[in-house]
C-alpha cells in the first residue's frame, strides 16, 4: 500500500526550521485546519499529530490541512531524517488502518478502524483508545 502513497518536500527559503510537505493522503477533514506549537500540544491532538509527535525526533511545530504538512524542526535535526521519519509515521499509521479495514471487511474483527480514527481525526481526541489493534 506505500508504494500508493505520495509525498512531496520543499523547504523554506527564509526559514531554516521550516519544511513543507503535500501528500495524496487526506490528513484531516476537508477545510480542516490543525496547528499545534509544541509536541505536548500535538500529543493531545488529532491520531495524526499525535503519531507524529511520539515518533518524530527534532519536530518542534506542526500544522496539518487535508493534504500538507507545515513542520518547524530544531535546527540539530536534518531535514531528510525529518521528512524520512515523517514519511515513515504516515505510511505505518495509513497502512494500520488500511490492515484494520480489511479484517474487518473479512469478520476479524469487530469494529471499523477506519469509522474509529475518523472520528478522533474529526473531534481531535487522543488516540489511546485506538491502540487495541
Amino acid at each position: 500500500m506505500s508504494e500508493y502513497m505520495e509525498f512531496e518536500v520543499e523547504l523554506d527559503e527564509d526559514d531554516p526550521t521550516m519544511v513543507y510537505m503535500t501528500t495524496n493522503l487526506r490528513l484531516t477533514a476537508d477545510g480542516m485546519t490543525e496547528t499545534y506549537g509544541s509536541p505536548e500540544e500535538m500529543m493531545v491532538g488529532s491520531a495524526v499529530a499525535q503519531a507524529l509527535g511520539a515518533a518524530v525526533i527534532g519536530l518542534r511545530q506542526l500544522t496539518i490541512t487535508p493534504h500538507a504538512l507545515t513542520l518547524g524542526r530544531d535546527l540539530e535535526t536534518a531535514e531528510h531524517a525529518l521528512v524520512a521519519d515523517v514519511s515513515a509515521v504516515l505510511k505505518d499509521f495509513f497502512w494500520a488502518v488500511f490492515n484494520r479495514e480489511e479484517q474487518y471487511k473479512e469478520g476479524k474483527v469487530r469494529n471499523s478502524y477506519v469509522s474509529e480514527v475518523t472520528y478522533f481525526l474529526l473531534n481531535k481526541q487522543p488516540i489511546q483508545p485506538l491502540l487495541r489493534i
